[in-house]
Parts: structure tokens; C-alpha cells; sequence
């Protein structure tokens, strides 16, 4: 291979790199300048009360309280995770008692998943064991 072709294809790899790094900080910029959007394409906006009101929420269950909850959050305004150890059974349950909780508080419609807190924490993965559908129900 001669001199020019080396060039040439140093050039054309170099001109690679520089377009996949830009389509990949093109990307990164998206995500981050991206608004949250509920279920129904609406922008997630919240009051500062709102916002008062899910956080309060998320350090009950993470507080001496609820030593079952290691970990809780928000993933949309409409779907409000708790992470606990897995025993190896279904956490309906819980997720119905999360329910309870989150209908005293005033939330409705919400959705509940009971994840394993160790997978989550560890793997960042959200391996659901306990599921419920907080309508508007007063619960016993």
C-alpha cells in the first residue's frame, strides 16, 4: 500500500471517529434537554406543592416508618416505585398496603411497583415482584 492510500484511509477513519463522537453528543444533548412527558404526551410539570407532596412521600417510605421500603421514587407522575429485599414471593400485597398509603396522602390512579431494592440498587434494574393499580377507592 502506498503512502497516499495510508493517508487516505488514516482521513477516513479520523472523519468516522469525529461523526459517531458528534451523533453521540447530538444524543446526550437530546436526552438531557428532553422534557418529561406523561403518558399522554403532556409535559410532566409539577407545582412546588405537588413536588412537596411526592417528595414527602418518598422519604416516608424510605424513613425508620417503613423499614420494609429500602428504597422509593417516582419514575412518572403517575407510577411510584419501592424497592424491598426479595423474599422469593409476590408483593401484591405490599403493593395494595403502598396504595393505602399513597390514597391517604391524596394520590389516585397511581400505579405501584414493588421492585427487588437489590437489583435496583446493584443493577440498576427494576425486577418487579408486586404490582397494583391505586384507583380511587378507599382501601380497607
Amino acid at each position: 500500500m502506498n503512502d497516499v492510500t495510508k493517508n487516505d484511509s488514516t482521513a477516513v477513519k479520523s472523519s468516522m471517529r469525529a461523526l459517531i463522537f458528534m451523533v453521540v453528543g447530538i444524543f446526550i444533548i437530546y436526552l438531557l434537554f428532553t422534557p418529561e412527558v406523561t403518558p399522554q404526551g403532556k409535559p410532566l410539570v409539577t407545582t412546588t406543592n405537588e413536588n412537596n407532596k411526592l417528595l414527602e412521600l418518598i422519604t416516608l417510605f424510605e424513613s425508620d416508618d417503613e423499614p420494609t421500603t429500602l428504597q422509593a421514587d417516582w419514575i412518572s407522575e403517575s407510577i411510584f416505585v419501592v424497592g424491598i429485599m426479595n423474599d422469593n414471593t409476590k408483593r401484591n400485597g405490599y403493593a395494595q398496603y403502598v396504595c393505602t398509603t399513597l390514597h391517604e396522602h391524596g394520590f389516585n390512579n397511581v400505579n405501584v411497583q414493588v421492585v427487588d431494592a437489590t437489583k435496583m440498587i446493584d443493577e440498576n434494574e427494576l425486577a418487579i415482584i408486586g404490582y397494583a393499580r391505586c384507583g380511587s377507592v378507599t382501601y380497607p
